[in-house]
């Protein structure tokens, strides 16, 4: 089951039981999930989400075993330095080029459009 960052689904979240699923959190909807005591399995980010606080639970996440796929673009450049280097479990998205090594999977505008 996928889930971007949509404020008025979050009160849905509370009415599905998610052991049958594959938790693929996009964006800030990492943070929702933790913060219902679920641990997404895979995150797709550009780590420039809602907050720091939520993409420290992106780090956190990673730490506690998610795959974390980031997409680098020139608006979070300052975002990858910061970050990147924390996340051991990472896959990277790339839509330009960047003087970071990535790897190249997607071209996409936004985390959720890498997810599908």
């Amino acid at each position: 089951m996928g889930y971007g960052n949509v404020p008025r689904l979050r009160d849905d979240l509370w009415e599905i039981n998610f052991s049958d699923f594959t938790v693929i959190a996009a964006g800030g909807a990492a943070a929702d999930f933790m913060d219902m005591g679920i641990m997404p399995e895979v995150i797709c980010t550009d780590l420039d989400g809602n907050s720091e606080a939520d993409t420290e639970k992106e780090i956190l996440a990673c730490e506690k075993g998610s795959i974390v796929l980031i997409q680098a673009h020139g608006g979070n450049i300052y975002m990858l330095e910061k970050y990147v280097p924390r996340i051991k479990r990472l896959l990277q998205l790339l839509r330009q080029s960047l003087s970071v090594e990535c790897t190249i999977l997607e071209d996409s505008a936004t985390e959720t459009d890498a997810f599908l």
